[in-house]
């Protein structure tokens, strides 16, 4: 069972294509060429097994031409040009069918009734009028001149048996026809409405993570300009002393901080939701070109007395510089804010079966098990840090991103209350 569905697949992309390359009525119009090709060389032998000869070189002519439209459609990818061809084609050889196997007794009746279906299948809707009107009046005609004029009409059969034969067959054929667009519209219209509800859901996702972080956004962003505000109403009616002064500037220094760090990953997010971001990977030395990072971090943990110690060992990694940064920077970051006063955090790089690993832990407040399944969304319920410090829950977000856009993977490991350890994984240059 296996290896014909194995030849199945093979021949579905060989001769009718790919979902990706081709529409589906482009696909429903190469399958019934090929169906017709194949069902055609079958039909040759028992036209000849039967004694209609006349039948079996109208069959061979069919297969001919309806090889040649594959090519057309399939190769050649003129898929206009096929279905006019295919619809001139299929009408022409029925009306000589007519006259040569039967008339009304036989099976063409049935064959034009296929080949309208066909067409409206395959068409645009407003040329499916042109094809319904050709075969009306093709078999309208073909009724009226067989009704005045029924010598014009072969039978062909040399046995009553090989009439009911031949009706039952193209019965069947027709039959077949139908059911495999029918099936084809189904899967393809199945597979589309999937495709919406998937495409809904991840919208409505994005729209309500949109919603939370305008929300958070415009709060936390009134609070420092507030107090920027206030403290700059207030110098307008007072003075203030040096000390005064240095103790309310560094509060406001502090507060302006963290609204541009969230800025700042706001702007990096907004970039990578709209398609910008676009990993340029090379060769990086972590010890190189984090150095800057390391500096700023350890400024924003001396404030909380936190000690940064790290170890980065002599490794080259594939990277992009800028996202490299940006989830080592939004990691470290974390690590001091949710650490307590006096805390430590430890940032090593090592390399590990074919990968270089980024370690960042902390013995801080840890991660609650609520938030370690969404601990890489925006539906995390929003903790602050060990001195109030607010966040967005953007940065894990952007460093799960970045890592992935990186060929890397990133996992944690948190118990509440002792401690968080990040690990980023990334490909290590050989």
């Amino acid at each position: 069972m296996s290896s014909l569905l194995k030849i199945y697949k093979k021949a579905s992309f060989t001769f009718v294509g790919e979902e990706d390359a081709f529409t589906l009525e482009q696909r429903i119009l190469n399958l019934f060429s090929f169906f017709v090709f194949v069902v055609g060389i079958i039909g040759i032998f028992f036209n000849i097994l039967y004694g209609l000869y006349e039948s079996a070189i109208i069959t061979a002519i069919v297969c001919l031409i309806q090889s040649l439209i594959l090519y057309i459609s399939r190769v050649a990818k003129k898929f206009k040009l096929a279905v006019i061809l295919t619809g001139i084609e299929l009408h022409l050889i029925l009306v000589i069918n007519y006259f040569f196997n039967g008339g009304v007794s036989g099976p063409s009746a049935i064959l034009f009734l296929g080949i309208l279906f066909l067409m409206s299948s395959v068409v645009k809707q407003k040329n499916a009028w042109i094809w319904l009107t050709l075969n009306l009046g093709l078999m309208a005609g073909l009724f009226y001149t067989e009704y005045y004029h029924p010598h014009f009409i072969l039978t062909g059969y040399t046995d009553r048996v090989f009439i009911f034969l031949d009706i039952y067959t193209s019965y069947v054929l027709v039959i077949v026809l139908m059911t495999i667009s029918i099936l084809y519209k189904r899967k393809a219209y199945e597979k589309q409405r999937k495709n919406l509800e998937t495409k809904a859901i991840a919208l409505e996702k994005l729209n309500s993570e949109k919603n939370k972080l305008f929300s958070i956004i415009s709060h936390d962003l009134r609070a420092p300009v507030g107090s920027v505000k206030q403290y700059l109403d207030f110098l307008k009616e007072h003075s203030l002393d040096d000390e005064e002064r240095a103790t309310i500037e560094g509060g406001l220094i502090k507060s302006t901080n963290d609204a541009y760090e969230m800025l700042d990953n706001l702007l990096v997010w907004a970039k990578s939701q709209l398609g910008g971001s676009k990993p340029f990977i090379s060769k990086l030395k972590p010890a190189e070109i984090l150095v800057n990072t390391l500096l700023k971090v350890k400024d924003y943990a001396q404030e909380k007395n936190i000690t940064l110690i790290n170890h980065i060992k002599d490794v080259e990694v594939l990277a992009d510089e800028n996202m490299l940064k940006i989830v080592i920077r939004n990691l470290l970051l974390n690590a001091v804010k949710f650490s307590e006063v006096d805390g430590q955090v430890i940032f090593n790089v090592y390399e590990e079966n074919g990968h270089v690993v980024f370690m960042v832990e902390d013995n801080g407040i840890g991660i609650s098990e609520e938030n370690q399944e969404k601990i890489f969304s925006l539906d995390v319920k929003l903790s602050v840090g060990t001195k109030k410090e607010k966040g967005t829950g953007l940065g894990l977000v952007l460093c799960e991103e970045y890592t992935h856009l990186q060929n890397g993977k990133i996992r944690f490991q948190s118990e509440y209350g002792k401690g968080s350890t990040f690990f980023v994984s990334l490909p290590l240059a050989k």
